[in-house]
């Protein structure tokens, strides 16, 4: 058994608007197969590490397998409350039907940046 290495600290990463999963409440996951788009949460995988098929229809990252958790940053696995609506505090914002990508992509970046992670939007 090969032993995945853990992530380093993320200070930044791109969410490429083509593959960004967002604004679909119903059908939001890590990573959707059916059209290979991931949610912002996925795209933050991806950039740890996490492969495609590990998120594959998986809501939020703690629901990955624990081989693959530690490439997170662990402030989004943390078992205790405040751990976990900071977790739904992202995909709210994700996956919110009723404001524009602009706001989306405003709130998300200063949500990450909350955790020293800086977010660029490119791609139409």
């Amino acid at each position: 058994m090969t032993t995945k290495a853990k992530s380093k600290q993320i200070k930044s990463f791109t969410i490429d608007r083509k593959i960004w999963l967002r604004n679909d409440t119903m059908n939001s996951c890590l990573f959707r197969e059916k059209d290979n788009k991931l949610c912002c949460l996925g795209i933050l995988g991806r950039k740890c590490g996490v492969p495609d098929n590990e998120m594959a229809g998986l809501g939020e990252p703690s629901d990955i397998s624990k081989e693959w958790q530690d490439r997170f940053p662990s402030w989004l696995l943390g078992s205790a409350a405040a751990d976990r609506k900071e977790v739904y505090k992202f995909i709210s914002i994700n996956d919110n039907e009723r404001t524009t990508d602009a706001s989306r992509e405003k709130a998300l970046t200063e949500a990450f940046a909350k955790h020293n992670i800086k977010v660029k939007f490119v791609g139409k």
